[in-house]
């Protein structure tokens, strides 16, 4: 009897691995492959589309579209009934594929192979489980639970109904919940939002004069880049960018940072410090290249520098109290604040109905949190020592132990086979 996965998130992640196993089931046949159920609440790809904040839908992706649900594509060997899974993949499953289906194919080339538009991507996502077949419970997943003799109970609402099903494993996907800063009570709606409530909100925003912006990673380039380009118009307009260095960096996208992702082989022969020093150059606190020359060529961009650390309301505009060095500096006045310094991954364990979370997620326990993740299976799942029970996948944790791209888009092939191939039959 073949196992049950239960992924909760229906995007790119849930995609590569229902893509894989769709190619699987063909070469060996339904009963050596897991069932797979998809927890999503909103549809798949919600994320990306615009309809559900984390973007507009008409924002560029920061990776190739090649970078779909099975790159790299290294199964080239023959395994499975002879047959190797790499070319059926890509024929059934990759971006190209995709265009081809939709006759949209030539139009990408010619205009040079451009990064699609997010709104775009999820259509794609969404091919992706209409080739496989696979179905969607439409739901809001409200905790996974280890069971004492193994597996997991998931239980979700489901209308006005709590329902509970089982699977052998869990896969956690996504980001997480956006990083909260400290603000005092009696701002007035509307004045604060976050990387995943702007995008909903972004055409109100665009009627304050001093708008702040904090954080310097991806989603706070994306929304700088996004307003620097709405706002261009307007002289009376100015978006202060804050950052702990005052600067936005790109991220570094030659080959030799991005082969990491497509060939983690040897990432653990690097020291833990190098490995985070990598996943900063390429990854955390770094913008593309992209958002980075729209926002090199605005003028209408404040840079300030400093950690922010409380936002308060006078009664006319807010107040951003910032911190250089450990000591106070000047606040920053604005009429809006946008909270951009990211997503807290670790988040995602707050749907584990397991004693031992609640110690994981403590503030203080930073550091027992980076031997977990050091310590997660190279099926991208906690170690025993993690106490959270046999089988909890969280990719996006996993990128320390098993290289960058295992929280990305960078290697979504590499997650699947990660995930999925050590439940065959």
């Amino acid at each position: 009897m073949p196992k049950k996965l239960a992924i909760v998130g229906g995007g790119p992640k849930a995609a590569a691995i229902v893509a894989r196993a769709a190619v699987l089931r063909d070469l060996l046949g339904d009963n050596k492959v897991p069932e797979i159920d998809v927890y999503e609440k909103n549809g798949v790809g919600s994320a990306w589309s615009g309809d559900d904040g984390f973007s507009s839908g008409h924002l560029t992706l920061c990776s190739p579209a090649e970078k779909d649900v099975g790159f790299p594509y290294a199964d080239v060997l023959p395994r499975h009934d002879g047959k190797a899974i790499a070319p059926i993949l890509y024929g059934r499953f990759s971006w190209s594929s995709f265009l081809v289906a939709d006759g949209q194919y030539a139009e990408w080339v010619d205009r040079g192979r451009d990064y699609p538009a997010h709104r775009l991507w999820a259509e794609y996502l969404a091919w992706v489980f209409l080739q496989a077949g696979q179905g969607v419970v439409e739901a809001q997943v409200l905790d996974v639970a280890p069971q004492a003799k193994g597996g997991w109970h998931i239980r979700y609402r489901d209308g006005p109904a709590t329902r509970t099903s089982y699977a052998d494993a869990v896969v956690l996907t996504g980001t997480g919940q956006a990083r909260p800063l400290r603000s005092a009570v009696g701002i007035p709606d509307g004045r604060i939002f976050d990387a995943e409530t702007f995008w909903d909100a972004r055409e109100d925003v665009l009627e304050f004069g001093e708008i702040a912006v904090v954080g310097a990673g991806g989603a706070a380039g994306a929304i700088i880049a996004w307003l620097s380009h709405a706002l261009s118009e307007r002289s009376d307009a100015t978006i202060r960018s804050i950052s702990p260095m005052g600067t936005l960096f790109a991220r570094g996208d030659g080959y030799a940072e991005r082969r990491w992702f497509s060939d983690p082989t040897d990432w653990r022969e690097l020291s833990l410090a190098d490995r985070k020093k990598l996943a900063e150059r390429t990854e955390n606190g770094v913008i593309s290249q992209r958002n980075k020359s729209i926002i090199d060529n605005a003028r209408n961009i404040a840079f300030v520098h400093g950690h922010a650390t409380n936002i308060s309301w006078d009664g006319s505009e807010l107040k951003v109290d910032l911190e250089y060095d450990r000591r106070p500096t000047h606040p920053v006045k604005a009429d809006c604040v946008i909270n951009a310094i990211g997503f807290d991954s670790w988040s995602l364990l707050n749907l584990v109905d397991e004693p031992a979370r609640a110690g994981l997620l403590a503030p203080a326990q930073a550091a027992l949190r980076e031997t977990a993740a050091e310590n997660m299976l190279p099926n991208l799942s906690f170690g025993p020592g993690a106490n959270l029970g046999e089988g909890l996948h969280v990719p996006v944790l996993a990128s320390l132990a098993h290289g960058p791209g295992m929280g990305t888009l960078g290697c979504l092939g590499l997650v699947a086979k990660s995930v999925l191939d050590g439940y065959l039959e």
